[in-house]
C-alpha cells in the first residue's frame, strides 16, 4: 500500500514564490547594512539578492586562503572572522583585522585579478556568509567598483600598523632609554659636584681646627 501527497500547480507555484519572496527579503535586509551598498536602487539591490548564495562555516573554517585564485565576492551575514597574512617568511601568520556583521571580503581579487590577499578565518561558533560569484560581482556591483577600489587601501594601513606593532614597541622603548640618558647623567653629574662640596668643605674645617 502506497500513500502519496499531491500538490496542484498553482499551490506548488505559490509556495515556491512565497519562499523565494521571503528569502530575497532577508538578503535585502542583510545588503542595507553594508555602507558601500547604500548607493544602489530597490531594482539593483533586488537583483543583488536573487544572485546570492548562502554558505554556512564554524569557528576555524578557512573562507579564504592566502595565495589561491579567487572567484568569489563575501559579505559577512552572521558571526565574526578575523583576516590574517604572513607578513614574515617563516613566522606565524598575523592577524591585520577583524569582520562583523555587514563587513564585505574578497573583491579584491575580483577586481584586481590578483590572487588571495589575506586568510579569512571563521572566528565564531556560527559564521553565514552570502556570496557573489565572479561574474554577478561585475554585472551587478559595477557601479560601485571605484567604491570597493577605494577602500582596499584600508588594507594596507592594516599591514603596516600589524608590522609596526611589535617595532612600535622596541622603539617605544629606545626612547624611553634615550630619555632617561641624559636624566642619568644630570643625576650623576649632581652628586659628583655634591662629594666635590663636601670634600671642599671638609678640608675648610681642618684648616680652621
Amino acid at each position: 500500500e502506497v500513500v502519496t501527497w499531491v500538490l496542484d500547480r498553482a499551490t506548488f507555484i505559490n509556495i515556491v514564490k512565497d519562499a523565494a519572496q521571503k528569502k530575497r527579503e532577508h538578503y535585502e535586509d542583510v545588503l542595507k547594512k553594508v555602507d558601500i551598498l547604500s548607493t544602489i536602487d530597490a531594482y539593483e539591490l533586488t537583483q543583488v539578492s536573487d544572485a546570492l548564495r548562502s554558505t554556512t562555516f564554524h569557528s576555524g573554517d578557512y573562507i579564504i586562503k592566502e595565495g589561491e585564485i579567487g572567484d568569489v565576492f563575501y559579505i559577512l551575514e552572521q558571526g565574526e572572522c578575523v583576516a590574517t597574512k604572513c607578513l614574515e617568511p617563516g613566522k606565524p601568520d598575523e592577524e591585520i583585522k577583524e569582520y562583523k556583521e555587514g563587513d564585505y571580503f574578497g573583491e579584491r581579487a575580483l577586481i584586481k585579478g590578483e590572487p588571495r590577499y589575506a586568510n579569512i578565518i571563521a572566528k565564531s561558533e556560527l559564521v553565514k556568509v552570502i556570496s557573489l560569484d565572479r561574474d554577478s560581482f561585475k554585472r551587478l556591483l559595477g557601479p560601485i567598483e571605484e567604491i570597493l577600489k577605494r577602500n582596499m587601501d584600508k588594507y594596507q594601513t592594516f599591514i603596516v600598523k600589524a608590522e609596526q606593532g611589535e617595532n612600535g614597541e622596541e622603539h617605544k622603548e629606545e626612547e624611553k632609554k634615550e630619555e632617561e640618558s641624559p636624566k642619568l647623567e644630570e643625576l650623576k653629574d649632581k652628586l659628583e659636584e655634591d662629594e666635590k662640596k663636601e670634600g671642599e668643605e671638609g678640608e675648610k674645617k681642618e684648616e680652621k681646627w
